[in-house]
């Protein structure tokens, strides 16, 4: 059971990756014209107001999503660590990764995902130079902590999938 949630914890995980990567793209898409009826109802918008509302709907799609992934690494995490300490965790290294795991989710969602969608939501109305860095760094820190808890996944699957 424990490794079927783990397997869940990284499909969702490779699933948010892609969905953050498209949905941007998705909004410049839409505005490129290739539906020329939508392309035509945001007409009296102008070329600027259609880019900021397109993007500020991506942003807020992406925001409920993680919000949602957030919450469902801690309870999978959770539900991993009560499973493998039930009976007292026999493999104390596979009960210490999920730990891991766990605790970098909860920091994600908790801490890290918060200010990304605090802060993304005014990149498209100027913001300043400062506040620009400020949500990259944050970017790269919670792109980066993912990556380490999906490769830190895979080599607990990889740990039971060998014994």
């Amino acid at each position: 059971m424990a490794l079927a949630l783990v397997s869940v914890w990284i499909a969702w995980t490779l699933a948010m990756w892609f969905v953050a990567t498209r949905s941007f793209r998705t909004a410049e898409r839409a505005l490129s014209g290739r539906e020329p009826r939508f392309v035509s109802l945001l007409q009296p918008l102008g070329p600027r107001a259609r880019r900021v509302v397109l993007r500020g709907f991506a942003g807020e799609i992406n925001t409920t999503y993680f919000r949602a992934y957030g919450v469902a690494q801690v309870l999978l995490g959770v539900a991993v660590v009560v499973l493998l300490g039930w009976r007292g965790a026999k493999d104390k290294t596979a009960f210490v990764l999920v730990l891991v795991m766990l605790v970098i989710a909860a920091v994600l969602a908790v801490a890290v995902a918060p200010q990304i969608a605090s802060i993304g939501g005014t990149l498209d109305f100027g913001a300043p130079p400062g506040v620009v860095r400020r949500f990259w760094m944050l970017h790269g820190a919670y792109t980066a902590l993912d990556g380490i808890k999906l490769l830190v996944g895979l080599a607990l699957e990889l740990r039971w999938l060998r014994t």
